[in-house]
């Protein structure tokens, strides 16, 4: 304290007592959600990563809060569905670094990585001729009587395919196709729709 002008100390007795400031946790705590990062990208025979959490800070009441101590991060290669999962211990920090986690009741939910296999659409062709006594086969087509669209094949990749059929009579059939991974190509990283001519 500090007398105001024209005040003599000597005409006062003066004590002072300490007052205690006190701060309390909420009486309830306080519910949030931390998501894990996620992400999704079309096979292309490279390693995908997501990591991290798709926000570090949080905003309770105006108030803003950081997250720290936990590590989210998954990889991979093949199509699927990959959960993004949390490690360590998570920490809530308030602006001046106070750790207040026990303030919240948090959730974290975990992200997904999503590797997409790539559509292939595997087509063989038509063929026609009058009748004449032989078989209209497959062996008249060019090019295998095969071709593929959509996404088509990763990088260094791809299928051994065959178109087979044969009409002799009056009529059609369908030019049925078959189809054989080589190596180092994994079937399940491409969806397959076969349009047999």
């Amino acid at each position: 304290y500090r007398l105001n002008a024209g005040t003599d100390a000597a005409n006062y007795e003066i004590t002072t007592k300490n007052g205690t400031l006190k701060v309390t946790g909420r009486s309830e705590k306080t519910a949030v959600t931390i998501q894990a990062s996620g992400g999704s990208y079309l096979y292309d025979g490279e390693e995908h990563t997501v990591q991290g959490l798709t926000a570090e800070q949080i905003t309770v009441d105006g108030v803003v809060y950081t997250i720290t101590g936990i590590t989210c991060s998954e990889t991979q290669t093949d199509a699927g569905t990959y959960p993004v999962k949390a490690e360590g211990e998570l920490k809530i920090l308030d602006a001046d670094g106070n750790d207040v986690t026990d303030q919240f009741a948090p959730e974290i939910v975990e992200g997904s990585l999503q590797i997409l296999p790539r559509e292939l659409v595997l087509t063989s062709a038509d063929a026609q001729k009058e009748y004449d006594g032989t078989a209209l086969t497959t062996a008249e087509l060019e090019n295998t009587g095969i071709t593929v669209s959509g996404d088509g094949f990763a990088q260094g990749e791809g299928f051994d395919v065959k178109a087979e059929g044969s009409q002799l009579l009056p009529g059609s059939s369908v030019n049925s196709i078959s189809y054989e991974p080589k190596s180092g190509t994994k079937e399940e990283n491409y969806r397959i729709r076969l349009d047999e001519g």
